[in-house]
């Protein structure tokens, strides 16, 4: 069956408190996402009219009966698309955190290893390099992934 969508009021119009039998709450952040808001919304024992969906893929005939659309396979598409826009997002956010530390491991000096010598770079140290390297490739790899991860999605809707 999948997901439908309706149109459904969710609080009181004079008080705006959520109406019996709908919860409703907020998540908080999610990390690396601080721009979005994220919620959850649940129901219990409330009904919804059918005519309150949006019949275009999928339709509930007056008897409760559930027709999906011959073309429901497209509305998968949209969750597919979602999850890609994540991973191109995750590798992104690791590329910038990896080149931030990078960047600042390559300008910042520290911890003279011979008195007589001027402080090294940071990335000069093995230990850095050890944390800074398998990020940059990891973050290398997740945009490979994602161009392929797109490449798969825009053949597959275009064979739809």
């Amino acid at each position: 069956m999948g997901v439908q969508m309706f149109f459904v009021q969710l609080r009181d119009e004079e008080t705006h408190m959520p109406l019996p039998g709908i919860d409703i709450g907020e998540i908080g952040h999610k990390m690396g996402f601080y721009g979005t808001n994220n919620g959850f919304l649940g129901f219990k024992n409330v009904r919804i009219p059918r005519t309150n969906m949006m019949m275009r893929n999928a339709k509930v005939q007056s008897d409760g009966t559930f027709v999906k659309s011959p073309a429901s396979v497209l509305t998968y598409f949209t969750m597919v698309m979602m999850r890609c826009m994540i991973a191109a997002d995750n590798a992104l956010l690791l590329a910038s955190a990896a080149t931030i530390a990078t960047r600042y491991s390559a300008v910042r000096r520290q911890s003279p290893i011979n008195p007589n010598e001027p402080e090294p770079q940071i990335i000069d140290h093995v230990t850095q390099q050890m944390k800074l390297f398998p990020e940059i490739a990891t973050a290398v790899a997740h945009q490979l992934a994602t161009n392929s991860l797109w490449s798969m999605y825009y053949e597959t809707y275009g064979d739809i």
